[in-house]
């Protein structure tokens, strides 16, 4: 039975990107996170790969859903992990995003955009070993349901696109109130 459901969601989510107005893409960049306290930490580093399908409604204006994973991590430190020894700790960060887009194209090449959507957020603690960097395990981790807003410009050649891209996600944990993105994004449309 788990596979078949596997196999069934699987299909579900593909199948749009194999047919005409999908768009597959890879976002690389940067986000803030915006701890309950009032200070801000910038990751080293944040990436993310998103799939979806466009419906155009007017020779302008197309909408669709968009489903992103992302992730980033920075570096804390060394420390002396309990039970283990010497061992480098990284904050990461984790997202799986569902997303409404409206795009709207002014002028040829042109895409302007923009969007809301719900996901599941995870910032966590994560050790490894000093010498050797092999995972050690999760120090600790949160879990919880967000909400966010995002919008941005892409030129479009041919099928393929580059664009900017901000997000401002309000998230549901006990240590962090929100994250901000912002991504140069690359994408392929078939």
């Amino acid at each position: 039975m788990k596979k078949k459901v596997l196999a069934f969601l699987t299909g579900a989510l593909f199948v749009p990107v194999l047919s005409q107005g999908a768009e597959i893409g890879l976002k690389l960049g940067n986000a803030q996170l915006e701890w309950s306290d009032g200070d801000n930490t910038t990751l080293d580093g944040y990436a993310s790969v998103y799939f979806g399908k466009s419906y155009s409604i007017t020779p302008l204006i197309s909408i669709g859903p968009f489903f992103e994973i992302g992730y980033g991590k920075k570096e804390i430190g060394a420390y002396w992990c309990i039970g283990y020894g010497l061992c480098t700790v990284d904050l990461t960060y984790t997202t799986l995003e569902l997303n409404g887009k409206v795009s709207l194209t002014p002028v040829p090449l042109v895409e302007i955009f923009g969007g809301a959507g719900v996901s599941y957020n995870r910032f966590g603690l994560d050790a490894k070993d000093y010498y050797t960097g092999q995972n050690i395990g999760t120090v600790t981790d949160e879990t919880g349901s967000g909400f966010q807003g995002f919008g941005g410009a892409q030129l479009n050649i041919s099928r393929f696109g580059i664009g900017v891209e901000y997000k401002y996600k309000k998230v549901n944990t006990d240590s962090i109130d929100a994250v901000s993105h912002l991504t140069l994004t690359l994408s392929l449309r078939f």
